[in-house]
């Protein structure tokens, strides 16, 4: 399966759960014209720009299976996090995110701080 039949998967189950292709072509801000061209096999291929802001609109279970299948991670464990970001770079991430993940983030701290504090006790 190819990039773009890996979209029209992914549009096509959108679509059979009640998404309209035209509010899909709202949110992405890809022209409906273009997104039914694409869909009918009329139109070969789009900006990567346009692809993923279709694929950002979908729900997050046919996004995630969409990315999957270009081979794109959907989740990235902490361990291999700290292979892409130093702490500096994830600490800038923290004012976008919601209260509740700045609290989990804020707990984290918290028990690390102290387990590595029991640990230089010892």
């Amino acid at each position: 399966m190819n990039h773009r039949e890996i979209l029209i998967d992914a549009l096509n189950k959108a679509i059979t759960r009640g998404e309209t292709a035209i509010n899909i072509s709202k949110m992405s801000g890809f022209s409906s014209s273009s997104l039914s061209r694409l869909m009918n096999g009329l139109q070969e291929d789009l900006y990567a720009g346009y692809y993923f802001s279709i694929l950002d609109c979908l729900d997050e279970d046919i996004r995630k299976e969409a990315l999957t299948k270009l081979g794109i991670k959907t989740e990235v464990h902490p361990e291999e996090m700290v292979k892409y970001l130093n702490g500096r770079q994830i600490a800038q991430l923290i004012p976008f995110l919601d209260k509740e993940d700045r609290a989990d983030i804020m707990q984290a701290l918290a028990l690390s701080l102290r387990s590595s504090d029991q640990k230089v006790c010892a």
